[in-house]
C-alpha cells in the first residue's frame, strides 16, 4: 500500500483542515520568524536601506536650504475717549490680510512677473501681543521676491488704514481750526475788556463802578471760555500727535539659520525609512512563500 496514500487525509478532510487553519497571517509570525525572513532576504533589505540613505544623502547635500522670512506689522492708532486705540482690531486686520491682501498680492505678482513658482505668505497674531506677523518659507535666491511681496502686502493694509485715519484727521483739523478761530476772537474780546477797565479806573461814580463790575464779570467769563477752548485745542493736537500710521516695525528679514531638519537627521531618517521598507518587503515575500508552500502541500495531498 502507498504510505502517503495511507497517511494522508482524504481530500475532503484536507480541505476542511485548510479551511479551519486559514492562510498564514502576520500575527502568526513571531520575532524568530521575522529574523529568519529578514536574514533570508537580507540583500533586499540592505539594498533598500542603502538606496534610501543615498536618496537622503543627495537631498541633504544638494537640496537648497530653506529659510524663514518674517515681517512684523504694527497697526496704526488713534486717540479716542482719552485713550489710544488701534484704528482696527488685530483680528480684523488679520482677516483682511489672510482673505484679501495676501491672495491679491500673490495673484498680481504671478500676472506681472510671469513667475511660475508658488509662493506662500501666512499671517498670525502672536498671543498677548499688539502686532501682526507675516511669515514665508523659501530659498535664499528668492529673498528679493519675498521682500517685495511682504512690502506690497503691508502697503495694502497701510493704505486701507490711512483711508480711515485721513477721515479722522480731516475732522480733527477742521475742529482745531474752528477752535483756534474762536480762541482768537475771545482773546481780542479780552483785550477790549481790559482796555475798558483801565479807562474806568479812577472814576468813583456809581454808574461807572457798576459798569466796571459788569466788565469784570464779562472778562472772567471770557477767560473761562478761553480755558475751555484751550483744553479742546490741546486734546485735538494730542489726538493728531498720537495718530500712528500702520507700518512694518521690522523690514522683511531672513532667518540666520535654515529651518527644518539638519542634514544628519535627514540622512538618518532616510536610512531608517529604507530599513523599515526593506523589512516589510522581506516579510511580504516570506508571507507569500508560506502561502505558496501551504498551497502546494494541500494540492499534493489532494492528488494523493
Amino acid at each position: 500500500m502507498d504510505r502517503r496514500r495511507a497517511t494522508s487525509p482524504p481530500p475532503d478532510l484536507s480541505d476542511e483542515l485548510l479551511y479551519q487553519q486559514g492562510p498564514p497571517t502576520a500575527d502568526e509570525m513571531n520575532l524568530a520568524d521575522i529574523w529568519v525572513a529578514v536574514m533570508r532576504r537580507k540583500l533586499i533589505v540592505g539594498v533598500l536601506a542603502v538606496g534610501s540613505s543615498a536618496i537622503g544623502l543627495l537631498y541633504a547635500f544638494f537640496a537648497p536650504p530653506i529659510y524663514e522670512y518674517t515681517t512684523i506689522i504694527e497697526v496704526g492708532t488713534r486717540y479716542l475717549g482719552g485713550r489710544i486705540e488701534l484704528v482696527e482690531s488685530l483680528e480684523t486686520a488679520r482677516v483682511k490680510l489672510a482673505d484679501g491682501y495676501i491672495a491679491q498680492t500673490l495673484r498680481e505678482h504671478v500676472t506681472e512677473s510671469k513667475d511660475a513658482k508658488r509662493y506662500e505668505v501666512k499671517v498670525e497674531v502672536p498671543k498677548n501681543s499688539q502686532v501682526l506677523i507675516l511669515t514665508s518659507k523659501g530659498t535664499a535666491e528668492n529673498e528679493s521676491t519675498y521682500v517685495t511681496l511682504h512690502e506690497a502686502i503691508v502697503g495694502r493694509l497701510r493704505a486701507d488704514n490711512l483711508r480711515v485715519q485721513e477721515a479722522i484727521r480731516k475732522d480733527l483739523e477742521a475742529r482745531l481750526e474752528l477752535q483756534q478761530r474762536s480762541l482768537a476772537e475771545l482773546r481780542q474780546q479780552s483785550r477790549f475788556f481790559d482796555a475798558q477797565l483801565r479807562r474806568l479806573e479812577g472814576h468813583g461814580e456809581m454808574p461807572v463802578n457798576e459798569l466796571s463790575y459788569l466788565t469784570t464779570l464779562r472778562l472772567a467769563d471770557n477767560q473761562r471760555a478761553q480755558a475751555e477752548i484751550v483744553s479742546l485745542i490741546d486734546s485735538a493736537r494730542l489726538q493728531l500727535a498720537n495718530m500712528r500710521e500702520t507700518q512694518a516695525l521690522v523690514s522683511p528679514m531672513r532667518s540666520i539659520d535654515p529651518i527644518g531638519a539638519s542634514k544628519g537627521v535627514v540622512i538618518v531618517f532616510s536610512a531608517i525609512v529604507g530599513l523599515v521598507i526593506g523589512i516589510l518587503v522581506a516579510l511580504f515575500f516570506e508571507f507569500t512563500r508560506k502561502v505558496r508552500l501551504r498551497a502546494d502541500r494541500v494540492n499534493s495531498g489532494g492528488m494523493s
